[in-house]
């Protein structure tokens, strides 16, 4: 429930007139929007609470409610605890001695609205939306100052009307187009003026087929459509373009990593799965002849035989899970958000990252040869050099003819220079370039592919990741004879170690209390049976639940879900530490990989470990016991 919910109790002056209300009860958004526990807020007075409560009229909407017994339904602003405006939706009843109150927060939701009604109407560029029939559903007031119609006639009729009979059957190709999900970035047409001439006008645009509609902007280049480009005017228009590309780009590469992926996942997929269906089936066998009234050595030999065949397929499904589950992590650090926070980045670890994930497309093509030196480690973003190492890869191997792998090699080498730097060099036997196609090679949507195979991002927008790194990208190649890449990145500089503060330790061996909080049953019952040979182990299933446990037991570990419905493992950790921050202090989270930028931000001020599934019972199992001997979490 994302709603916040109040009951208060009508509170009177001594002349028996309503002045305020106090709270009776509240849920937990109601008590966290207020930055107060739920035990701080109850018995409060809402104008304590929200001093601006009298001036936004909210006491007399209550008032009002109690008074006349008719339910409030509509919006409100009113002036938060942290001295902010924050707009509401309100449903105000009446109930009892006083009113109930459900509110949802709809501030971010109007700031957007404005902000983008405003940047809507304020653009001198034609901004409109039409819909998938042909017809305006909105355009801004540029498009009454650069063609003379009113809003309400050209909203009123096919926009085709207005387009010049002979440039309607490209538009209409243009919309095709647009609709199978392709972007239009320089499409020119003609539109009728009121004063009966026609204007040039150029588009960009993108459909949002799920919406059934088309998002658009167009200038008026009447006198301007000789010239070669025309310049983006506006830097922030640009910013989102090249983001829309970039992401496109990602897209781009991850479809061609989707093809080989299949292959890459089934293979140990047949273990897990054959492997796991035949130890059910010998632990049944197994067990009906150990059932027998009086089992002989022969029914004993023949379950002693099938519980060591369960022990073997096993130990193949686990290799094969593990397996699966590298493969998932290599993808996960390939695929991470372009706004991901910088990292302590090992070069190796990334090339080999790289080259597993499009391992399927550099085998019919060329040998990969490794000559891996020592580099330093350096700071940016892991998902974005891996995506330069792809590039790089991708464009090296597609220089080479597939079918010839015995008689071409793409050399990855890493060493250190002179100046400090982590350099990484990639030289392929390829077809090679022209000096003409090398001088263009980092220039947007220049490519050598025939039209639909690229889109000429893939070395601009590696060359945009290591600028921004501070580093540099070269490439030297000649017809024939290959080409040379060449990465340099500064070395990070490595952070100071802190002194860490002693603490009394308890002996691992001990018989501990365990709390394993996850909103998935089977997660709570794998690690219920991973630990609870040797510690007592409680579960829960949400938030809720693990507080009222921990109310009234010390765990010398909680092991909690970052990511859970109601209430996230933050605020699971935000209640505990307010009231008991030596138990905080023994939580170790875990996630599937699906971090908020909230989640982010908490995990990196708390420091306390944070386990990423999937995970190994013995991963678990040591984790757990420097958890007790430790008596903290912290990394």
């Amino acid at each position: 429930m994302t709603e916040s919910f109040w009951v208060m109790e009508a509170v009177r002056d001594p002349s028996g007139q309503i002045c305020d209300f106090r709270v009776v009860d509240c849920n937990l958004v109601a008590a966290s929007r207020a930055r107060l526990s739920r035990e701080q807020v109850i018995g409060m007075l809402y104008t304590q609470i929200y001093a601006a409560a009298i001036e936004s009229g909210m006491v007399e909407r209550m008032r009002h409610t109690f008074e006349t017994g008719e339910t409030f339904d509509g919006e409100i602003a009113v002036q938060a605890p942290e001295l902010a405006m924050r707009h509401a939706r309100l449903k105000i009843f009446p109930l009892g001695t006083g009113v109930a109150i459900l509110s949802e927060d709809i501030t971010a939701r109007r700031r957007f609205e404005q902000e983008r009604d405003g940047f809507f109407e304020l653009s001198v560029d034609m901004l409109c939306i039409a819909g998938m029939d042909g017809v305006f559903r909105r355009v801004n007031a540029a498009w009454q100052a650069a063609l003379g119609w009113s809003v309400d006639v050209l909203t009123s009729k096919p926009f085709m009307e207005f387009v010049h009979p002979e440039d309607r059957a490209r538009t209409i190709a243009e919309s095709a187009k647009l609709a199978q999900g392709d972007l239009t970035l320089a499409f020119e047409n003609r539109y009728a003026h009121k004063d009966g001439t026609y204007r040039v006008l150029e588009w960009r645009a993108v459909a949002s087929p799920e919406h059934e509609v088309i998002f658009a902007s167009a200038r008026d280049v009447t006198e301007a459509r000789q010239a070669a480009q025309i310049a983006i005017r506006d830097l922030a228009e640009r910013k989102k373009l090249e983001q829309r590309l970039v992401h496109a780009e990602r897209l781009a590469s991850l479809g061609t990593l989707a093809a080989g992926m299949g292959h890459e996942i089934n293979n140990p997929m047949v273990a897990v799965v054959a492997n796991v269906s035949f130890s059910a089936d010998a632990a049944r066998t197994a067990l009906r002849a150990l059932e027998t009234a009086n089992p002989g050595p022969e029914e004993i030999g023949e379950a002693t035989s099938q519980i060591r065949g369960v022990f073997g397929a096993l130990e193949d499904a686990a290799k094969g899970a593990d397996r699966v589950r590298r493969i998932v992590q290599d993808l996960r650090r390939f695929a991470r958000a372009e706004t991901a926070a910088s990292v302590l980045i090992e070069v190796p670890a990334v090339l080999e990252a790289a080259i597993k994930l499009i391992d399927h497309e550099l085998r019919p093509h060329a040998r990969v040869v490794r000559e891996i030196g020592t580099t330093p480690f350096v700071m940016g973003d892991e998902g974005q050099l891996t995506q330069v190492v792809t590039n790089l890869l991708l464009n090296a191997a597609q220089a080479i003819s597939r079918g010839t792998p015995d008689e071409n090699e793409i050399r990855i080498r890493t060493f250190t220079d002179t100046a400090g730097r982590a350099v990484i060099e990639l030289v392929d036997t390829g077809c090679g370039m022209t000096a003409e196609t090398l001088a263009r090679i980092f220039d947007p949507f220049f490519t050598t592919k025939r039209i639909g195979e690229a889109m000429g991002l893939g070395l601009a927008i590696s060359h945009n990741v290591v600028l921004a790194l501070g580093g540099e990208i070269t490439a030297t190649s000649a017809p024939g004879k290959g080409s040379t890449f060449k990465v340099s990145l500064p070395p990070a500089r490595m952070p100071q170690k802190t002194q860490t503060i002693q603490i009394p330790r308890i002996a691992h061996t001990q018989r501990a209390n365990v709390l394993v909080i996850d909103d998935e049953e089977v997660v709570t019952r794998s690690m219920q049976r991973i630990l609870g040979r040797m510690h007592s182990v409680e579960i829960a299933s949400d938030g809720a639940s693990a507080l009222a446990l921990v109310a009234r037991t010390w765990f010398d570990i909680i092991l909690c879900d970052l990511m859970m419905p109601q209430m996230s493992g933050v605020d699971v950790y935000e209640s505990i530490a307010a009231s008991n921050p030596e138990q905080a202090a023994r939580m170790v989270f875990m996630t599937g990989g699906a971090f908020t930028e909230r989640t982010t931000e908490f995990l990196a001020t708390i420091g306390n470990r944070c386990l990423l599934k999937p995970f190994t019972a013995e991963t678990i199992r040591g984790v757990t016991a420097e958890v007790i001997t430790l008596g903290t979490a912290a990394t």
